[in-house]
């Protein structure tokens, strides 16, 4: 399914970034230890390295609403491109599906790589 999805987006039009524990911790303390901070931040770099990098200039940009709407948009206006917060996004926007599927993946695969590394078994989820 992944490289199915990827082929049909095209390698341009999708950017990945996963910030592995010590780097995580590392922002996290830079950002005052807001987490709403931190995932503002963090779509505003993506979505500009997106911007960059695209086929074609997107129209907007589309972001599951996780609580931040504030900082959201204080991050991400300065790119320039209209900014819609949805709750529930991946049911309403395929893009935001799409991105949900490909952050899932690359969350499960690093994972399972840290695992392999530490000779442990590492849970998915906070249950």
């Amino acid at each position: 399914l992944l490289p199915a999805l990827v082929d049909m987006l095209g390698k341009p039009n999708i950017y990945l970034s996963c910030l592995m524990p010590e780097s995580y911790n590392r922002h996290y303390v830079h950002t005052g230890s807001n987490l709403n901070t931190l995932m503002a931040k963090t779509h505003a770099y993506v979505h500009g390295q997106l911007i960059g990098q695209a086929e074609q200039q997107p129209l907007g940009i589309v972001i599951d609403n996780f609580g931040g709407e504030k900082k959201i948009h204080q991050h991400c206006e300065p790119l320039g491109l209209p900014v819609t917060l949805a709750t529930q996004a991946e049911s309403r926007f395929v893009a935001v599906a799409a991105a949900s599927c490909l952050a899932r993946h690359t969350f499960v695969e690093r994972v399972r790589k840290l695992s392999q590394q530490w000779g442990m078994v590492l849970p998915l989820g906070a249950g």
